[in-house]
């Protein structure tokens, strides 16, 4: 919601794995998010026609209390929204890795092949990365994924992977209908204050990786990449962005209302979309 290294040197001040911090340096700067800390908000996904709300994380840090096994299934996202999955689990392989202290593959378990279950084993309580590594070559149409969780969790897991044709079709709305390009990476990010869509939100231009930018025009689900900031459902697309080396890339989000820059750090790789979310302050 990745991957060989993760590691990378990001421009703040006494930075955390899971914390945020207040970049001194620049006094218009808002807390950096060092995800999956700082307020990251609905993960997972809800289930199409099941209602239900997912996993809330928060701003605490990260590996506190006993380990844990998680079990959970896969299923297809094919909402426009980025923000439903389908009611039945995905029927493709893949491999669900757990990103802990810097390390992807510290936890992984197999997915598929007959089985629409995972269990991963000993997971540290607290907020993470989760990917979901399709291992069909693209075969079954979807996209790896990336998202942030919140461990232990009251409910098995429901981790996407993403429609690829649900996302052309978002792509072929866009000015110049831009295909999505081999190799390279998406990103979907749902930006809220004190819980509601924040508006007036924008990428600045030095941290969009080479992708196109687009913002919700006031309905989730619906882009535009002519729009300057995000819509009444504070929504930012970016697709066709270049891989991080590092495997983390740094959206420099600028709230255009109150002056602030929130530096949000996600962990992204090739042929990948990351959908995440966050409640900034």
């Amino acid at each position: 919601m990745a991957s060989s290294g993760w590691s990378l040197l990001v421009p703040m001040i006494a930075a955390t794995l899971f914390g945020c911090v207040d970049d001194r340096a620049d006094p218009h700067a808002g807390p950096g998010c060092s995800t999956p800390g700082c307020g990251v908000v609905k993960n997972p996904p809800t289930t199409s026609g099941a209602g239900g709300a997912g996993n809330t994380g928060g701003s605490g840090s990260g590996g506190s209390g006993d380990p844990t096994d998680v079990t959970g299934t896969v299923k297809v996202m094919d909402d426009p929204a980025l923000s439903k999955t389908q009611v039945a689990s995905y029927d493709g392989s893949a491999t669900i890795l757990a990103q802990l202290d810097g390390a992807l593959d510290a936890i992984s378990a197999a997915y598929g092949d007959g089985q629409i279950t995972f269990t991963l084993l000993d997971v540290p309580a607290g907020p993470l990365w989760m990917t979901v590594r399709d291992e069909t070559n693209g075969a079954t149409g979807v996209l790896s994924t990336v998202t942030a969780q919140v461990v232990p969790s009251a409910a098995p897991l429901v981790l996407p992977v993403v429609d690829r044709a649900t996302l052309e079709d978002i792509a072929a709305t866009f000015v110049g209908q831009p295909l999505l390009e081999s190799g390279r990476a998406h990103v979907a990010v749902t930006l809220e204050r004190d819980g509601a869509p924040l508006e007036n939100a924008a990428l600045d231009p030095g941290s969009t990786y080479g992708g196109i930018v687009a913002y919700d025009v006031g309905t989730a689900g619906q882009y535009s990449n002519d729009a300057l900031a995000t819509g009444t459902a504070g929504r930012i697309l970016l697709i066709n962005a270049q891989p991080p080396a590092g495997g983390v890339l740094v959206l420099n989000v600028v709230d255009q209302t109150l002056g602030n820059t929130y530096p949000l750090e996600i962990r992204l790789f090739a042929e990948a979309i990351a959908v995440v979310a966050y409640d900034l302050p």
